[in-house]
């Protein structure tokens, strides 16, 4: 009898213990929150390993929080935009020598869902949704007098959806550093992130 009211007691005392922590749960990101992202995608989908000359996805986002939800945590939103840029090899014939240059500009709005697992006031971790449009630009560039197009462009463009989580690390009030990993854009894309509240 007594060990089962030992028992007892301590299951009383975890679960008052883990909602006192729930209820303490640190919000590090908030509504009305402005951030800026400046960041550089790495191993992204545009390009093969055999390209020369390549600019990755060099990116900027903004955030705002739109809405609290309470223990749950809060949701943000904002506008992205991206430009990346790299060209093949340059191939020689008896004429000259040509290459093609490829050229990405992304817009598009993303989502996310802050919650802080660590508790942490340095940490701010998140996950999120993206969808866009990717503006393509393809030029072929031939400097002899053989039968290629010379400065031929092609234009086009697709949808851009992605998913990620990430998280920002706080350096001061104001300037932190930021990391994602996700599926769509880049699989990581790392930077600086401005806070102006």
């Amino acid at each position: 009898m007594m060990h089962t009211k030992f028992r007892s007691f301590l299951v009383v005392l975890l679960c008052a213990t883990f909602l006192s922590q729930a209820q303490a749960q640190l919000k590090t990101f908030n509504e009305g929150d402005q951030n800026l992202h400046l960041g550089i995608g790495l191993l992204n989908f545009y390009y093969s390993s055999s390209y020369v000359g390549i600019l990755p996805p060099v990116n900027a986002s903004y955030e705002i929080g739109l809405a609290d939800l309470g223990d749950a945590g809060v949701i943000g939103a904002g506008p992205f935009l991206s430009y990346a840029t790299a060209r093949t090899p340059k191939y020689n014939y008896s004429g000259g020598e040509y290459w093609w240059r490829y050229t990405y500009i992304s817009v598009g709005a993303r989502g996310m869902y802050h919650y802080n697992f660590f508790n942490d006031e340095r940490f701010d971790p998140y996950f999120g949704l993206m969808l866009g449009y990717t503006f393509s630009n393809y030029t072929y560039k031939d400097t002899g007098s053989g039968t290629y197009y010379s400065n031929y462009r092609a234009d086009s463009g697709f949808l851009n959806r992605a998913f990620f989580g990430g998280v920002r690390y706080k350096v001061s009030d104001k300037f932190g550093l930021y990391g994602e990993l996700g599926w769509g854009y880049t699989l990581l894309n790392i930077g600086l992130n401005l806070k102006f509240r």
